[in-house]
């Protein structure tokens, strides 16, 4: 049993989602009320603790692929591990034709 015994009574029913139109009134209101450099400089205090990422070679080759939308080539073919052909390699069919089969 929980040790928590808490009843949130402000929260009593559950609201339908809100519809385009008010999404879209939401997204305006939110929009006034954000500085428009905001979008683009970091807040102060981050000045001093965010750097740019700095990857390696290799991963950032595999990023610029990925960005490409360029299809994975070599390494390790993932279709051995699909559950479906797990199915097909591993299903066992009994010679005495038993469906509960414990051979």
């Amino acid at each position: 049993m929980s040790l928590i015994v808490a009843s949130h009574d402000s929260l009593p029913y559950i609201e339908p989602a809100p519809s385009a139109d008010e999404l879209t009134a939401i997204a305006n209101l939110i929009a006034a009320e954000v500085d428009k450099q905001h979008k683009t400089t970091l807040h102060p205090s981050l000045e001093g603790i965010y750097t740019e990422p700095r990857f390696s070679p290799l991963f950032q080759q595999e990023l610029d692929r990925v960005s490409k939308r360029e299809p994975f080539t070599g390494g390790i073919d993932p279709s051995r591990y699909e559950f479906y052909n797990l199915l097909t390699l591993y299903r066992h069919t009994c010679p005495r034709g038993s469906r509960t089969c414990r051979c």
